[in-house]
Formats: structure tokens, sequence, C-alpha cells
């Protein structure tokens, strides 16, 4: 997308280690194979629902490619890590930013603010899709789509030739973003 059709851009990115365990999971794959095809622009092959094929950027190239709204001053980068700690602060962030670039002078309704935080916990929205099923989850997946949480830790999870393989591809990032 670009400023033709987008006011601005909210990027949030994960720390790619804890990506892999989400996209093993969705998509039915070893954690090797989803680290190679972090790494690599990719096809996933039809997809049996709606036939298409989805078309994959690497995690590098989907975080770079959405900088180019930096320039413009209509970027706002949020950490999830951050998000999970703190998602009041966060939430608020993007409100701001979303007015800011609307022109909107409505103030933040903390009220709803801490409604939406409290609806859409992690342990929630589990429990939703656990009643409800979740559109999202792929026919491919044999676990729940929201997995993991909070235990989705990398260092717990990952074997070291998965970590080498995304710390080395995701080298400049990893430290821009603070996650090396």
């Amino acid at each position: 997308t670009d400023l033709n059709n987008s006011l601005g851009v909210i990027y949030i990115v994960r720390d790619p280690r804890n990506v892999v365990t989400s996209f093993s999971n969705h998509y039915n794959l070893s954690l090797k194979e989803s680290s190679h095809r972090m790494v690599s622009n990719s096809v996933l092959g039809e997809d049996s629902d709606k036939k298409v094929f989805t078309y994959i950027l690497s995690w590098k190239n989907n975080y770079n490619s959405w900088k180019i709204f930096l320039k413009e001053e209509k970027y706002l980068l949020i950490k999830y890590e951050d998000l999970i700690k703190d998602p009041k602060k966060m939430l608020i962030k993007m409100l701001t930013f979303i007015f800011q670039l609307s022109k909107n002078e409505s103030n933040i309704d903390l009220q709803k603010v801490d409604k939406v935080i409290a609806s859409t916990t992690f342990e929630n929205l589990k429990n939703l899709e656990n009643k409800h099923g979740f559109i999202e989850k792929s026919s491919k997946m044999k676990k729940n789509f929201f997995n993991l949480g909070k235990q989705n830790k990398w260092q717990n999870i990952l074997d070291e030739s998965v970590i080498e393989i995304l710390s080395s591809e995701f080298k400049e990032e990893l430290k821009e973003l603070n996650y090396l």
C-alpha cells in the first residue's frame, strides 16, 4: 500500500524467533521448515477454501517494506512485546496516532479502552475460539489459533539450528529492534 490509499501505518512487530512458532502452528510445518519459509519470499500454495495462492514476504522484507511511511511521519511501530506488557499504554498510543492522522479531535474514552483490553485478552480469545471457532484458523492447523500465548518463549522452544537461521538472517533488524 501507499499514501494514495492509506493515511499511515501502525506496524506491530514481533521477535521473529517467537513468530516462527505461530507460523509453524498456523501452516502445520516443522519449526525448521517454518524458519526457512520466514527467511525467503515464498508461495505457500493454494488455499483450498478460497482457491488463491498465498504469497508471503520474508519477515525481514515485510518489516522493512512498511518503513516507506517513516519519511512522511505516518508510521507507528509497536513492538508486540510492549503491547503484551502494557496494553493500555500501547492502545492509547495507537489511538492517539490514528486521531492525529485523521485529524479527529475527539478525546480517547478510557473506559472504552479498558473494555477493549478486557475483551481481547489471550485467555478470553482462546475461550471464544473454543466455544465458537475462529475464522482465521487455517484448516491445516491441528492446535488452536490462540495456542501458546505468554508461554511462547523461543528460548524454551527452538533448537540451535532454527535460532541460528533466524538470528543470522535477521541480525540487523533484531539489533535495530533491540531484540539482540
